[in-house]
């Protein structure tokens, strides 16, 4: 049925197949009980068995794009009325896969075609909260928090604090500039009082996190460094 599914909106209403992993089809071709396709994501040639496919589900992004059989039959004989009556959920369904497919591609862009698999996962499960995350630390590659081990925890710790210290440097030399500009030594001496109170609180901050486990570090900031570039994410 899968498979009658695909034969029958194949090139008209584009897809996202998952058997094991994601593949994001516009098109594809039938040979020798196979159907052959590229990739959308990642522009790969990719193949599967008709039992593979049988095995799959189907993802569209629109009301009325998987036919019934009744449906199938007709298109089969050249009706077209389940295209031209749904023609405009159709366009919306395609839209979100080609959003789906650009929101994949600039997350492999960052993190490298290694990845490829868990960034189509939350891609379709509309979830790249954790990927965020990651591309704010500035970490070069997919850590799964739930997963890492004792050499990613650290590593992810590390790329926080050089964050905080990063934005603490900020923040101090955005004081400097004003002080340089400002010629006034009572404006002086409480812009260096602010100054200490952010590098204390920094380093409060940091003794006082040193129980919370690595993947709850994004629920913490210095209070006097906020907004957490994390906020907003959840």
């Amino acid at each position: 049925m899968i498979l009658d599914i695909l034969s029958a909106i194949n090139g008209r209403v584009k897809f996202i197949l998952h058997n094991k992993e994601y593949y994001f089809i516009e098109e594809f071709t039938i040979l020798n009980d196979r159907i052959s396709f590229v990739d959308a994501c990642d522009g790969k040639s990719r193949s599967l068995s008709y039992e593979e496919v049988g095995e799959a589900s189907i993802n569209t992004y629109g009301s009325n794009t998987i036919p019934n059989r009744i449906q199938i039959n007709d298109i089969n004989r050249g009706d077209t009325s389940f295209f031209d009556d749904n023609e405009q959920p159709h366009a919306l369904s395609n839209r979100e896969f080609d959003r789906c497919v650009s929101t994949s591609e600039k997350y492999i862009e960052f993190f490298g075609i290694d990845d490829i698999d868990f960034i189509k996962s939350c891609v379709v499960d509309d979830d790249t909260v954790h990927l965020e995350r990651l591309k704010i630390l500035g970490c070069n590659k997919v850590i799964q928090f739930h997963r890492m081990d004792t050499h990613q925890g650290v590593y992810i710790r590390e790329l926080y604090w050089n964050l905080i210290e990063a934005k603490l440097h900020e923040a101090i030399s955005e004081i400097d500039n004003s002080i340089a500009e400002i010629d006034d030594e009572e404006f002086k001496e409480e812009a260096e009082i602010i100054k200490k109170d952010l590098s204390d609180n920094v380093w409060e901050f940091r003794s006082n996190l040193r129980g919370v486990s690595s993947d709850k570090l994004f629920n913490h900031w210095p209070t006097l460094l906020n907004p957490s570039p994390f906020s907003g994410l959840e």
